[in-house]
């Protein structure tokens, strides 16, 4: 799945599972490693919510199920929800004990509070996260501490900055370039949830193409 939008979203599903096949990391094999800028640019909306229910249904095409996940949205760093709710559709799922699942793809858990890039709302597609990971991040409050900013996968957040995609095309493992997060890094480590929204407005508000 180099580029999702030079495909329909079924068309990048049958190519994603193909290459899950033959790769030990679905993600790595099949997700274009993008800068921090361009996650920031090319996502529709910004927001920090919770995730408030989640539904799986079984739809007509490929992959055969899919997940709605219903987030309550908090605040928006760009763009516009339309409401205090948003849904948005994953691939993948169970119903009736007949599960599908997309390799690389982890579904958003119920009552999570996170920091979600989306793509866009219009369209369904595999996962409407931009980069998949490379877009979503959990928000924590430990102890007494303020709210504090960790990836998708649990590792805290240290640094987040405007930067280029890479020269060429690479494949990602999870991060766009412009985000920091150390394996071991204690929770005071991580970027508060205020510092993240500050980078994340400021490149939105930046003029294109400028770097900083």
């Amino acid at each position: 799945l180099m580029n999702q939008a030079t495909r329909t979203p079924w068309q990048a599903l049958a190519t994603l599972l193909l290459g899950a096949a033959l790769a030990t990391s679905s993600q790595a094999a099949s997700v274009r490693l993008v800068g921090f800028d361009e996650l920031v640019g090319s996502s529709q909306l910004i927001f920090h919510g919770v995730v408030v229910a989640s539904t799986s249904r079984r739809v007509a095409t490929a992959p055969g199920i899919v997940t709605d996940v219903e987030f309550e949205v908090l605040e928006a760093y760009k763009g516009r929800a339309g409401g205090n709710r948003i849904v948005l559709q994953f691939a993948g799922g169970v119903v009736d004990g007949r599960g599908v699942q997309v390799q690389g793809l982890q579904l958003p858990a119920a009552g999570e509070r996170g920091v979600y890039f989306v793509e866009q709302t219009a369209r369904p597609q595999i996962h409407p996260l931009y980069g998949w990971d490379q877009g979503h991040y959990r928000v924590e409050r430990r102890a007494n501490g303020p709210a504090r900013v960790y990836t998708n996968r649990g590792l805290a957040v240290t640094a987040a900055r405007s930067a280029p995609g890479p020269t060429g095309v690479r494949l990602s493992e999870g991060l766009p370039l412009g985000i920091t997060a150390k394996p071991g890094a204690g929770p005071e480590s991580a970027l508060s949830l205020a510092e993240f929204a500050a980078t994340i407005r400021a490149v939105a508000e930046r003029p294109a193409g400028v770097v900083r």
